[in-house]
């Protein structure tokens, strides 16, 4: 407290930060799109590149997800894992769990959404979220309370009436208040789960030339997935670098013919021609055929004359012909039959060997020659073609001492590695024959995503359409509060080590626990959230809150037309119910509540922490204060059943408020039931008034048409 000046109202701030999952490897990555573990306990994993600053322990609590690859960037499959995030600093994240004992192993990481902000471009080298989007016209605001629970102790030693000792327990984080006059309908998204859209109008796809609309700065885009980002600088957030993936570069091929029985090696290059491209390379690798042997006892002369052929792939197919010399008597080899073949003689088994004895001794055998890899359990023997690939018919003489089983179909293409993508590619690569054995499989060569170049400017009204999300887990967001004191200069405009001119928290992992939205005759239609957080954040020494953007104009999604500003009104509304248009409302209000439950689990390294917050009885509660002319509303209370919609008998609950074609949102429900109606005995010879309450049990339609972005 060494500082005269104070902070006042006029220097408070609420701003929206989107939650979404964050792949770390692209908005960092180098080329291989992958992040190198450090030796601390093999648990931390280091950012590479492109100097992350990550706001210190931003991410503590969540959960990622670790795609693992070796050092030659080859993807290991049956190796992903979902991890607790136990820490981060700038530039690396620590793990709840060991992650490999192999130094160079690597790791692409995605942290999940839940209670992770977008992290932005640093500015001047300090911290900073995607802090800047506006929150709409905002009446008022109250953030999360933080209560820490006391534990007081008397311990076992008197001599006072004071507790002998005290200490915080967990920590409690209660619910963000807001209330806006409603302009968009973006808090839909958040209360109901799942979005889908469709874009008015698309720009172009080369950034470059994308204008400034959004004050200068901010784009927002749409790629042709489901979800909708916002760019800046040729930058997608969430972060997506443009030189992770490059458009004129190969980066998979697919197999639309596998190739079945092609005795190839295991790994084979490939060559790619067309367009002006340097060229690429890729290696593919072939299902290893594979066979299980069965051995019995040597017993009189049941090996005598016998033999087995086995084939090895490789780039020409090498036959083997095992035959058996039992107590390496001097016999002569039998007639096979098998031309080209290599005769290997079987000396090393004895009369009386046992079955087990029989398959270690033949698996030596099998195991010595070039191509073959050949394990014996028991009296069993697996042999697999080294290379991949096909073994070919494994056959043996008449009346066989064996008992041979195919246990896999070799020889077909399991998978393609591009190893360089080349570059300059304008046109799709075609990829060349295989140069040796037969060509019966099939390749396409596939171009990066990159330069952007799937990505398109939105230059229209966007149609959003909201869905119930049923799993549980709703969307989450961050809410980030600033205090700053007048006459900040943007070089000072962080928070610095003394708090004494900026003081900024992030409120993190945000969802929404109840929307109401309330109209009333001559006033415009507001929202009410209520929001349980996850966690205060205390942003470190150097975060920028807000990107730095310091006036209100300036922020993300702040319209250019200002008249986009303008909320809905209430002379904008329909409303219609039990297959009527009600024209006599005076206010009314719709709820949707989620039921949220906090919870805490068990090693969440944090007791400032709420670990997930799941989503219990949703219900849709429409409560309207009207002038009636008939009895409708009377019959519905005394009906025993909801109110149900067909196809044919147009009896949905709808709700719309529109500004124009272009800027409207739409509520419609089924299978309601009225469940009060307040009819009073008016005493001033008034009209009669009625409050009415309806449940209604399934969300038919729920859309917005507008311009504001939403991120999800």
């Amino acid at each position: 407290m060494v500082s005269n000046e104070i902070y006042t109202g006029s220097g408070a701030s609420v701003t929206l930060i989107p939650e979404m999952d964050l792949k770390l490897s692209e908005h960092f990555g180098d080329n291989t799109h992958k992040l190198c573990a450090t030796s601390n306990n093999e648990r931390t994993v280091e950012l590479a590149n492109n100097s992350p600053n990550l706001e210190t322990n931003i991410y503590r609590g969540c959960m990622a997800k670790l795609e693992k690859y070796n050092s030659s960037n080859v993807y290991q499959t049956d190796e992903d894992q979902i991890l607790l995030i136990e820490s981060n600093d700038s530039n690396s994240i620590t793990f709840s769990q060991a992650l490999s004992t192999v130094s160079t192993d690597k790791y692409k990481i995605t942290v999940l959404a839940f209670g992770a902000p977008i992290h932005a471009q640093a500015i001047d080298g300090k911290q900073c979220l995607l802090s800047d989007n506006w929150l709409g016209l905002v009446e008022s605001f109250t953030a999360p309370t933080v209560t820490p629970q006391l534990k007081q102790l008397n311990l076992a030693l008197g001599g006072t009436r004071n507790f002998g000792f005290q200490f915080h327990g967990t920590e409690d984080i209660g619910e963000a208040s807001i209330d806006v006059s409603l302009n968009n309908g973006s808090w839909l998204y958040y209360a109901l789960g799942k979005m889908s859209y469709t874009a008015g109008s698309l720009g172009t796809d080369n950034l470059s030339s994308i204008d400034s609309g959004h004050n200068g700065n901010s784009f927002a885009i749409a790629s042709s997935g489901s979800k909708i980002y916002r760019v800046e600088d040729t930058k997608i957030y969430p972060p997506f670098i443009s030189s992770v993936t490059d458009s004129n570069q190969v980066v998979s091929v697919t197999v639309t013919d596998d190739g079945a029985g092609i005795p190839f090696s295991a790994s084979q290059t490939l060559s790619f021609s067309g367009g002006s491209g340097s060229g690429a390379a890729a290696s593919y690798t072939l299902t290893k055929d594979k066979h299980e042997i069965t051995t019995v006892t040597v017993v009189g002369a049941n090996y005598d004359d016998k033999w087995i052929k086995i084939e090895a792939a490789a780039s020409t197919t090498i036959k083997y012909v095992f035959w058996f010399d039992i107590d390496n008597a001097g016999e002569s080899v039998p007639s096979h039959g098998v031309s080209g073949a290599t005769v290997v003689e079987v000396s090393t088994i004895n009369t009386g060997d046992g079955a087990e004895t029989v398959a270690t001794k033949l698996a030596a055998v099998i195991n010595a020659q070039t191509g073959l890899t050949a394990t014996a359990s028991g009296d069993e023997i697996i042999v697999e073609s080294t290379n991949g690939g096909a073994v070919g018919a494994v056959t043996q003489a008449s009346s066989p001492p064996l008992t041979v089983t195919q246990l896999v179909e070799g020889g077909e293409i399991d998978a393609v590695t591009v190893t360089a993508g080349g570059s300059g590619y304008t046109g799709t690569p075609t990829i060349a024959n295989i140069t040796t054995g037969s060509t019966n499989a099939t390749f396409t060569a596939v171009k990066g995503a990159g330069g952007l170049a799937d990505y398109k400017q939105v230059t229209g009204p966007v149609a959003y359409t909201f869905t119930e999300n049923n799993s549980g887990d709703l969307p989450s967001f961050a809410l980030e509060v600033t205090n700053e004191k007048g006459n900040i200069t943007d070089a000072e405009y962080f928070q610095d080590s003394d708090k004494q001119k900026v003081m900024s928290k992030v409120y993190t992992g945000c969802q929404v626990n109840t929307l109401t939205l309330n109209f009333e005759e001559g006033m415009e239609v507001k929202a009410s959230v209520s929001a349980q957080a996850r966690k205060a954040h205390d942003v470190n020494d150097n975060y920028k809150p807000k990107r730095q953007v310091r006036t209100t104009t300036s922020l993300f999604n702040y319209p250019s037309d200002v008249n986009d500003n303008v909320p809905y009104m209430y002379s904008d509304g329909t409303i219609k119910m039990y297959g009527q248009t009600l024209a006599r409302i005076k206010s009314g209000s719709i709820t949707i509540a989620n039921t949220l439950t906090p919870h805490k689990y068990v090693g969440n390294y944090d007791r400032t922490i709420t670990t997930a917050h799941t989503a219990g009885q949703r219900t849709y509660e429409i409560q309207l204060n009207l002038m009636i002319t008939d009895r409708t509303i009377w019959d519905e209370l005394r009906k025993q059943t909801e109110t149900t919609d067909t196809s044919s008998n147009d009896l949905l609950l709808e709700i719309e408020f529109s500004k124009s074609d272009n800027d409207k949102i739409v509520f419609k429900f089924n299978d309601y039931i009225t469940t009060s109606v307040d009819m009073p005995f008016p005493t001033d010879k008034g009209p009669l008034e009625v409050n009415l309450t309806a449940q209604a049990r399934t969300l038919d339609t729920c859309q917005y048409t507008g311009k504001w972005i939403i991120q999800g």
